[in-house]
């Protein structure tokens, strides 16, 4: 039984734009050329033009049909509906395709009055078919080339990002250090300060006018370094590549071959030799047709499929001709003037094959339109983790620059000016400050600065953290064991897991009032940490909701988030990238 998603999908193939393109009116007008001098045993040599004309004129009236179809089915919001409803019209398209074919025919006294129902129905199961058929390789085809120029895309984007990222975070971190380097040396002038009043004051200003602005505005006001979008070429259609997945097992399907080709000449063969002849030939090919291809199936597709592939489809076509063969061997017992009504046997083996390929080619495309899709997923997940973790890297440098800045080197500034009004106290000469220490501000701040980060323990700072907001809300923190050494290895997604805590936690308290919160941190999949804040808090207003620095964060240096709320509180679940494999292969440390 077919699956809804794999229906969906064929009726997608078929019921699409393609319909309306050139495509579809050229291979419908060869299919209705070749169905038209196929079915038609009286054509004679001087009427060839008049009957290429008729076929061409019934063919406008399809053409036309299958546009005002399709242009008014897909008014309909269910696809899957219109998509049915479009297969249904189709056979009475061909009717009417075969009613003009009929008309013209008999106004240029090419055919009988007798070949009317044989024309009309013949043309409404025959071109009916032939329609959603061809619909479905053109829309399998298009399917192939879009999605293959979208992976070649998200391929090259990935490339990109993987090659740029890291020169990017490291120049990111030049600008820093420049930036700061020259407003701290531009802020101190120690050296150009008359007295010690001076310096105090220049100093104060230091710390005033250039450390806490900077520390502010680096982690604020630095914009995020973009990720460079690739175009998408366009992909060419390489039939190689469907060989590999091309297999006997697949191109066989018994009952649909059987039942195309009794429907195909069915109405042929009424035509002209009456009910019995067709009901025999009907029987004859259940009989031996359906149950020759199972044998065929069964016995010769492991062999086959084994078969390089420029040779799998010339074997496959061999043994498709010559499982037709006994059918092919009774026609001419049963019907004896067969060839006379245009029905030789070559032609039943033609179908059997062109089937049989078509099946098979068609499956061989959709196994690869899948394997794209599972390929453009996975670079889509390997992308959102690069793309994260490069965000992550950027937030983390901007961090530890600004708490440098606003921590330990504020510190130390003010500690000089300490050590300076003490020395006038004392009624020392400042400037025997750095001679009796032996290390100057400016060294003393640029050691600071360049000196190595502090390795943190996220379970040390979670339980931190609970012990900070004790007496006003409990927080219950759940903390995978195997994760702390991880976390502790990768100081990026450390710092990211740990803020989006804090951050969340913080909402919670102040801005929903909750007094219980869980925190739960685990391994996730596709190497990342996930994350779940839960409170029991009022939840979140819809006028608090705004795009603030945590927001930013989120979206920038988690690989996807989600964010409920409820009268009973709210929850967010989010997933962290985390470095510790080499399936990815950005390393921004």
């Amino acid at each position: 039984m077919v699956s809804d998603s794999k229906l969906d999908r064929s009726l997608n193939y078929i019921f699409n734009d393609h319909l309306l393109r050139l495509p579809i009116i050229a291979f419908t007008t060869l299919a209705s050329l070749y169905v038209h001098f196929v079915g038609s045993p009286d054509i004679e040599h001087n009427n060839i033009t008049l009957r290429i004309a008729c076929v061409l004129l019934s063919e406008v009236v399809l053409v036309l049909g299958i546009r005002v179809s399709y242009r008014f089915l897909k008014l309909i919001r269910n696809r899957r509906i219109g998509a049915i409803l479009f297969l249904v019209t189709l056979p009475f398209l061909g009717a009417l395709r075969g009613f003009v074919l009929e008309h013209y025919l008999g106004a240029f006294k090419l055919v009988s009055e007798g070949d009317f129902y044989y024309r009309v129905f013949g043309s409404a199961i025959t071109m009916g078919a032939c329609v959603a058929g061809l619909s479905y390789a053109v829309g399998v085809y298009e399917a192939w080339i879009r999605k293959s120029a979208a992976l070649e895309k998200s391929q090259r984007k990935l490339e990109q990002l993987l090659s740029e990222a890291a020169l990017k975070v490291e120049s990111d971190r030049n600008d820093d250090l420049s930036l700061i380097k020259s407003e701290l040396f531009r802020g101190l002038r120690v050296n150009s300060a008359r007295n010690e009043s001076a310096l105090i004051d220049t100093l104060h200003s230091v710390v005033v006018e250039v450390l806490k602005p900077l520390s502010e505005k680096i982690i604020n006001g630095s914009p995020l370094p973009a990720v460079r979008e690739s175009r998408p070429e366009t992909t060419k259609f390489q039939f190689q590549s469907l060989m590999k997945f091309l297999t006997l097992k697949k191109s066989i399907r018994p009952v649909p071959i059987t039942v195309i080709l009794i429907t195909t000449f069915t109405p042929l063969i009424l035509r002209f030799e009456g009910l019995l002849p067709t009901l025999e030939i009907v029987g004859i090919a259940v009989v031996l047709v359906t149950p020759s291809l199972y044998l065929l199936q069964v016995i010769a597709a492991k062999p086959v499929d084994k078969f390089i592939s420029g040779w799998k489809i010339l074997v496959l076509a061999l043994l498709l001709g010559l499982s037709v063969l006994p059918f092919d061997a009774l026609m001419p017992v049963l019907v004896p003037n067969i060839r006379e009504i245009g029905l030789p046997p070559v032609q039943v083996v033609i179908t059997v094959i062109a089937l049989g390929i078509t099946y098979g080619l068609g499956s061989a495309a959709e196994e690869e339109i899948l394997r794209i899709q599972s390929a453009q997923i996975e670079n889509a997940h390997l992308i959102r983790w690069n793309t994260a973790r490069f965000y992550a890297t950027h937030w983390f440098q901007k961090r530890q620059y600004a708490r440098k800045l606003h921590g330990p080197m504020q510190a130390e500034v003010l500690a000089h000016v300490m050590r300076i009004e003490k020395s006038m106290v004392a009624g020392q000469d400042s400037k025997q400050l750095n001679l009796n220490s032996g290390v100057s501000l400016e060294t003393r701040l640029m050691d600071l600065l360049n000196a190595p980060r502090t390795d943190l323990n996220p379970v040390d700072v979670l339980t931190e953290l609970a012990e900070t907001w004790e007496g006003i809300c409990a927080i219950d923190v759940s903390f995978d064991a195997g994760l702390t050494d991880e976390l502790i290895q990768d100081q990026i997604a450390c710092e990211t897991v740990l803020e989006i805590i804090r951050e969340a936690t913080s909402n919670a308290i102040q801005h929903g009032k909750a007094n219980e919160i869980r925190v739960c941190v685990s391994r996730g999949e596709d190497d990342c940490v996930a994350l779940t804040i839960s409170d029991n808090g009022s939840g979140i207003a819809n006028e608090s909701v705004q795009k603030g620095q945590g927001s930013r964060y989120l979206e920038e240096c988690t690989i996807d988030y989600e964010l409920e709320s409820s009268p009973a509180g709210a929850s967010l679940s989010a997933k962290v990238p985390l470095s510790c494999s080499s399936s990815h292969n950005l390393q921004l440390a």
